[in-house]
């Protein structure tokens, strides 16, 4: 697969943020999928806590990562979980984390064709 056939947010961070080196790119890439998946884990135990504030760093420094490698996906719903966690409810959280965990599983595989 080449570079061109990849989806625009991942060019798009490839070009800009990464100045076409592809291979820093994958090393930050699987950076933030261990990271991220790490703090998902995180997430469900400060859910399960009521731990709001962890869960709203934790969402907000996954939707930075994610906006760093062009995974969309991922930073839309760290975003939510970083607004809802605001709220201090957990309606929502299981579903949200859900969806995350397949964005991740998602992206991850798109990275594997770099």
């Amino acid at each position: 697969m080449s570079i061109n056939d990849l989806p625009f947010p991942i060019t798009d961070a490839l070009s800009r943020r990464f100045y076409g080196n592809v291979t820093f790119y994958k090393e930050m890439v699987l950076l933030f999928i261990r990271t991220g998946q790490e703090n998902l884990e995180k997430i469900r135990t400060s859910v399960s806590q009521g731990d709001w504030e962890t869960v709203q760093h934790l969402a907000h420094s996954l939707k930075g990562g994610a906006s760093n490698v062009g995974a969309v996906d991922i930073s839309s719903l760290a975003d939510q979980l970083e607004r809802l966690s605001m709220q201090s409810q957990p309606n929502g959280y299981d579903r949200l984390v859900g969806d995350l965990q397949r964005a991740f599983h998602s992206y991850e595989q798109i990275s594997h064709k770099l």
